[in-house]
């Protein structure tokens, strides 16, 4: 079984009433539910929220809703995704999304659930490669490449923290750009790195990206990773999503008719 999990939250420090904004015809959250009841390989689809009008919207749109306590804000939502799969019950496979990501096309998540299972991996998240991006395997540390650790006076890291820079070579110095708003795990993987993960938003931003192996990303285009967080983004995702994806077509006919 495989459940498409989305988190919502009333509470938005940024664009009050975020989740429930109208994007392009329908509410924020409506987008991942429609995309998620779309995927052909996804058996449930499971809303977690702590307001009345998201859970109303949730059931408009298909999801089986999981209402959770109010937490304070920046909490992350590993807290919020463990508690929905606790109520709910276990599955062979979680693919968690996250509203603020609207801009997948209509055969992106099978085809990231196809990869998946292909590859007989434990999770894989979204990224879009740059342009120019040249692969380059490299068994020797960065500063033995190089000559130089890049590090502050007196720190020196372990290997793993030079994965990028020892196994990537391109003009931009990064492989490419995280589409983090939506991935798929193996659920009891998943259940126990939700258990030992951050409280707090902000704890995630120190984190080191292990890109040891490429096989847990699946390719998007890189506007796919613009984020609705901020009022400025609204009028950019719109154009992104009425440009790209829908093209004169409403989101019911994309989605839902695929």
């Amino acid at each position: 079984m495989i459940t498409a999990l989305i988190t919502a939250r009333g509470g938005s420090t940024r664009i009050p009433g975020k989740n429930l904004y109208p994007l392009c015809g329908h509410p924020l959250v409506a987008w991942s539910i429609m995309q998620a009841k779309a995927a052909k390989q996804i058996d449930r689809v499971i809303l977690t929220t702590d307001t009345d009008e998201i859970a109303e919207v949730g059931e408009m749109y298909g999801a089986q809703v999981v209402r959770r306590p109010v937490w304070e804000n920046g909490i992350t939502a590993g807290i919020a995704f463990k508690h929905a799969m606790e109520q709910v019950g276990p599955s062979d496979h979680i693919l968690t999304m996250l509203p603020t990501s609207p801009l997948k096309t209509p055969d992106d998540l099978d085809n990231m659930i196809s990869l998946y299972l292909d590859n007989d991996i434990n999770y894989m998240s979204s990224a879009a490669p740059l342009k120019e991006t040249c692969i380059l395997v490299n068994e020797y540390p960065y500063e033995q490449r190089y000559g130089e650790t890049h590090n502050n006076i007196g720190e020196r890291r372990e290997y793993r923290h030079f994965a990028a820079r020892s196994h990537i070579f391109d003009k931009f110095w990064n492989y490419s750009r995280l589409g983090g708003g939506w991935g798929i795990s193996e659920y009891t993987w998943q259940m126990a790195q939700w258990g030992k993960s951050p409280k707090l938003d902000i704890e995630l931003d120190t984190r080191e990206l292990d890109t040891v192996t490429l096989r847990n990303y699946y390719a998007i285009e890189e506007w796919q990773c613009f984020e609705l967080d901020y009022p400025e983004d609204i009028p950019i995702v719109e154009c992104f999503m009425e440009n790209l994806i829908l093209k004169g077509r409403d989101a019911k006919d994309v989605y839902i008719g695929n």
